[in-house]
């Protein structure tokens, strides 16, 4: 394993917070290629030593691999987009594709807009009134190009692992590429359904880690197990931010009755910990203010908070919180650690603002919460990027969004921030697909391209798209700015402007957790949302729940490889930011 100096090398280079975000691009780019190979370069019982079983390592070894061909990846082509395109050609030239070949797509269904948005439609920048960009079908793109037609079959999201699995288990080779969650990956890997990339990377190029727009470090990490081997494509950066009602926390007369009230200053620009995040709740909870008039005239009765209290995307608020205290998986015994006051602390905390939550933070999440902060019934939220990208064309408008670094707490007297990656989109080859046992080439292309600088930017650009940003030009891309940025306020102490929030999600990533690499993470997450809803709902109590969370972490450890796992978690803490590594004395 690289020792984790590596990484904040890297960091510190790319997200420091003095110099602008096209300064620390610009002098990161050179340091991104060394360093990422670094990452991946120690060796590590990964996969090793367990049977087959979803989850499990397997001992299958993956025969496919890139086909042979006499043209290198410099000799394709400048960009990832144009290597896979000409490569295709190429292919298609020496007879490698059979007659009639296709690419079956299975995608989770609320990215539909991503891949293939309605004919005609227009993404405007709310900013400026400018067209950003007219409608992209993205696959008829790719077809034009390559002759190569893709078909596409849309499912609910969480179908897409049992689909996955069943893929592995009856080899039906039903389709090609699948879109998923980078969560899963570990499984999708050990039940033997994803294919190896590896060389596929080295003989064409996608620029993970390397070139002038590469993926942001961190989140790169997550396609690469720690035996250097790679596996996936980015679809969405799917990181967490803190939002609230900025046209109200700007407000005097707000500022001035909060400070009477809880005797110290309304956090204008974002607050430091979870104790101030309670307090605005308890103030904002009810507000019927002038600033919640609707456009019909009603006013809209505000609510404290919208934080994730489902039996699922509770787990993001969780996580954080978890970290922050500085909880960890496993001790130095490779016991779980769960049943202990960080745990407790953690939930009772989360329980606190229940009372001041949206009804629908127990039941649904984002498709409820985005409509609810845009009809001014949110004051606050944990979410990912483009909740601003929908939200602010309703009433709540541009303004009614500030985004800040996420919460912390104070441990040992100091501020303890962390945020998460949790559901990541990302992308891979299905090992039994019909045309990957043809030609595996072909659908790894087929990803390459999709997520190319430029491609990607315009399937992050189509109207209808969800999907954030995850590679280090799209901040500075005026397409991205119009999409992303172009309703939120300057952000106080970092670069001013519309790019203010392009900037501090700078500086948010260096607070970012890499992705938690392990085994059965999406039973995990099951079991762990599962058992907090029954908590925040008050069918049992902390006790119980803490319990609970510990016996179930247990049995899946044991189940699928303790060892294993303990050395996945070992993976995942050289990952932690900077401040969570000074907290635990990794070196």
């Amino acid at each position: 394993m690289v020792d984790s100096e590596d990484i904040d090398i890297e960091n510190l280079q790319f997200f420091n917070r003095k110099i602008t975000r096209r300064q620390a691009i610009a002098k990161a780019t050179a340091a991104g290629a060394a360093i990422g190979v670094a990452i991946v370069a120690g060796a590590g019982g990964y996969l090793a030593g367990t049977s087959v079983s979803p989850g499990k390592s397997s001992t299958t070894t993956v025969t496919t691999t890139a086909t042979q061909a006499t043209t290198s990846a410099a000799g394709l082509g400048a960009t990832p987009a144009e290597r896979a395109v000409n490569a295709v050609k190429a292919l298609k030239a020496a007879g490698k594709i059979p007659a009639g070949a296709k690419i079956r797509f299975l995608e989770a269904a609320f990215r539909a807009g991503n891949m293939t948005p309605k004919a005609g439609d227009v993404r405007t920048d709310p900013y400026t009134g400018k067209t950003i960009q007219t409608s992209i079908n993205m696959l008829t793109k790719w077809e034009d190009l390559t002759g190569i037609p893709v078909e596409i079959d849309l499912l609910n999201d969480l179908q897409l692992y049992d689909k996955a699995i069943s893929e592995a288990t009856t080899k039906a080779g039903t389709w090609d590429f699948l879109g998923q969650r980078i969560d899963f990956l570990v499984d999708f890997i050990n039940a033997g359904v994803a294919l190896d990339l590896t060389d596929f990377e080295t003989k064409y190029q996608p620029d993970i880690r390397t070139g002038n727009c590469q993926v942001v470090p961190v989140f790169a990490q997550g396609y690469y197990t720690s035996d250097g081997k790679y596996w996936g494509f980015p679809g969405c950066g799917d990181w967490f931010s803190y939002y609230n009602r900025r046209d109200l926390v700007t407000n005097p007369k707000l500022q001035s009755a909060f400070e009477t009230q809880f005797g110290y200053q309304l956090p204008v620009n974002g607050p430091d910990t979870w104790d101030q995040v309670l307090d605005m709740a308890r103030f904002f909870d009810g507000y019927k203010g002038t600033e919640q008039t609707l456009p019909d005239g009603t006013t809209s009765t505000l609510r404290g908070a919208y934080f994730f209290r489902d039996t699922w995307f509770s787990n993001i608020e969780f996580r954080i919180r978890f970290l922050e205290l500085g909880g960890l998986l496993f001790d130095s015994n490779k016991n779980v650690t769960l049943d202990n006051q960080i745990t407790r602390k953690a939930l009772q905390d989360m329980k606190a603002l229940v009372a001041y939550q949206a009804r629908d933070a127990f039941t649904s999440s984002w498709p409820t919460m985005y409509p609810n902060y845009a009809n001014k019934q949110v004051f606050q939220t944990i979410s990912w990027a483009s909740v601003a990208q929908f939200s602010a064309s309703g009433p709540v408008g541009g303004q009614g969004f500030g985004v800040y670094l996420t919460p912390g707490y104070k441990v040992d007297n100091k501020l303890i921030r962390v945020t998460v990656l949790y559901d990541q989109t990302s992308y891979i080859v299905e090992k039994y697909g019909k045309l990957t046992s043809a030609v595996p080439d072909v659908p790894y292309l087929f990803g390459q391209w999709l997520t190319d600088p430029e491609i990607s930017t315009q399937e992050l650009a189509n109207p209808g798209a969800i999907s954030d940003y995850f590679r280090t030009c799209h901040g500075v891309d005026e397409r991205m700015i119009g999409t992303f940025f172009a309703v939120w306020p300057p952000n106080p102490g970092i670069e001013p402007g519309r790019r203010g929030a392009s900037e501090a999600f700078d500086v948010q990533f260096q607070a970012l957790c890499g992705t938690w690499q392990l085994a059965g993470l999406h039973e995990l997450q099951d079991l762990w949302g599962t058992q907090m809803n029954a908590y925040f709902t008050d069918v049992q109590d902390i006790d119980t729940t803490v319990r609970k969370m510990q016996q179930g972490t247990d049995g899946v450890m044991d189940r699928l490889g303790r060892d294993a796992q303990y050395q996945r978690w070992q993976y995942v803490m050289k990952t932690f930011p900077p401040a969570l590594k000074t907290l635990h004395g990794i070196s």
